[in-house]
C-alpha cells in the first residue's frame, strides 16, 4: 500500500472474524489486506482497534470470579454500581479520579484517563453475563510484537497503532466547562444555604399567621420542591466534571 506520492491514502480492512483469545492479528490482517488488493509495505501503518487486540490475548475477566474490597463495595454503594464491576476497574488503575453515578474517571496503569478504565463490555461474548474486557497489558509491547509477527511474515516493517475512542478537549472549550462546572457548584452551594436558611425561618413566620398549620405545610411544600431542583443542578455539575476529568 505504500505509495511515493505525498497523499494520504486510507484502506479499510473488509471481512476481518471476531476474534478470540489465542488468533493472530497479524494474520488476519495480512489476509484482510490481501483480500482487498492491496499489498502491505514498509512505512505503512496498521491502526488496530485496541478491542481486537484485547481479545485476541484474552483479556476477558468474569465479574463473578472477583472478591469486591471494601473500598470497591463503598464506591459501588456511592455510584449504584456493581461492586465486582468497581473492583475490575480498581484492578485496572493508579488512582480514581472521580466516582459519580455517570462515570467512574480513572487513570489507568497506562497513564491515561478513561472512564471505566476502559473496561467495556459491548461487542464481548458473555457480555450479557457479567464478562468484560480489559486494555491489554502493555498496549505497546502488544504492538511491537504485532510489527514483529507482521515482518516474519510478510518481510515488510509497517508501523502498528492500537487505537481507543479517547477524545480530548481543547484547552479552551476545557477551561470553559471547568468555569460553569464551578459556577454551577457556586450556584448548588447558594442554593443549599437558601434552603437551610428559609426553612428555618418558616417555623419562626408560621405563627403569625391566621392558619400557621396550612402556612407551613404549603411553603414547606414549595421549598423541598425547590431543594429538589437544587439536586438537579448538583447533578449538572456532576456531568460536566465528568466531561472535564474524561475529556481534558
Amino acid at each position: 500500500m505504500s505509495d511515493a506520492t505525498e497523499a494520504i491514502i486510507v484502506t479499510p480492512l473488509r471481512g476481518m472474524p471476531l476474534f478470540a483469545p489465542g488468533m493472530s492479528v497479524a494474520d488476519e490482517v495480512l489476509a484482510a489486506i490481501d483480500r482487498s488488493g492491496e499489498a502491505l509495505g514498509d512505512g505503512d501503518v496498521v491502526v488496530l482497534a485496541q478491542k481486537i487486540v484485547s481479545k485476541a490475548e484474552g483479556r476477558l475477566v468474569r465479574l463473578a470470579g472477583l472478591v469486591p474490597s471494601e473500598v470497591a463495595q463503598r464506591i459501588a454503594a456511592e455510584c449504584e454500581r456493581e461492586p465486582a464491576a468497581v473492583q475490575a476497574i480498581l484492578d485496572e488503575s493508579r488512582e480514581i479520579l472521580r466516582a459519580t453515578p455517570a462515570a467512574i474517571i480513572a487513570r489507568h496503569r497506562t497513564g491515561h484517563v478513561l472512564a471505566n478504565a476502559g473496561i467495556d463490555a459491548s461487542n464481548v461474548e458473555g457480555g450479557d453475563n457479567g464478562t468484560v474486557l480489559l486494555w491489554p497489558v502493555d498496549p505497546d509491547a502488544s504492538a511491537r510484537a504485532i510489527r514483529a509477527e507482521l515482518h516474519r511474515l510478510a518481510g515488510v516493517r509497517p508501523a502498528v497503532v492500537i487505537a481507543d475512542s479517547m477524545g480530548h478537549l481543547r484547552e479552551p472549550d476545557a477551561d470553559a466547562l471547568r468555569a460553569s462546572w464551578e459556577n454551577v457548584q457556586e450556584l448548588e452551594d447558594e442554593g443549599d444555604r437558601l434552603y437551610r436558611r428559609t426553612t428555618a425561618e418558616l417555623y419562626e413566620f408560621s405563627d403569625d399567621q391566621p392558619h400557621p398549620a396550612r402556612y407551613l405545610l404549603l411553603w414547606k411544600d414549595i421549598v423541598e420542591q425547590l431543594e429538589e431542583a437544587i439536586d438537579g443542578v448538583e447533578d449538572v455539575a456532576d456531568t460536566i466534571e465528568s466531561i472535564v476529568l474524561k475529556y481534558a
